[in-house]
């Protein structure tokens, strides 16, 4: 008689963790569907001034570029690399905004 109780036990503790599992499987997944592309990069000032000019024909590119620089001068990494990929955005012929992308994704 006790084998049978320590069976059906164990059989109900197995029920109830393959349904927290599943649970579990279930929201992981809706919360990696509601992950959003990051914005485009604000215009930030106060990091100080850059005088780096590059060849591009568009005046936001050239602006996007150096808040991008003057961001990974001051370690933020994530918004740099937001900023460089504006200023590929506004000129996509721009090869220094694409080295700033690649400069800081290593």
């Amino acid at each position: 008689m006790n084998v049978r109780i320590s069976t059906i036990r164990r059989g109900k503790v197995l029920g109830i963790c393959a349904v927290l599992t599943g649970i579990f499987a279930c929201t992981v997944v809706d919360l990696h569907a509601q992950v959003k592309a990051p914005a485009r990069a604000p215009r930030i000032s106060g990091f100080g001034v850059s005088n780096f000019a590059i060849s591009t024909k568009s005046a936001s590119a050239q602006e996007f570029f150096k808040q991008g620089l003057l961001q990974a001068y001051a370690f933020n990494e994530a918004e740099a690399v937001r900023a460089f990929k504006a200023a590929l955005e506004e000129d996509p012929d721009c090869a220094m905004c694409a080295w700033g992308v690649a400069y800081q994704l290593g």
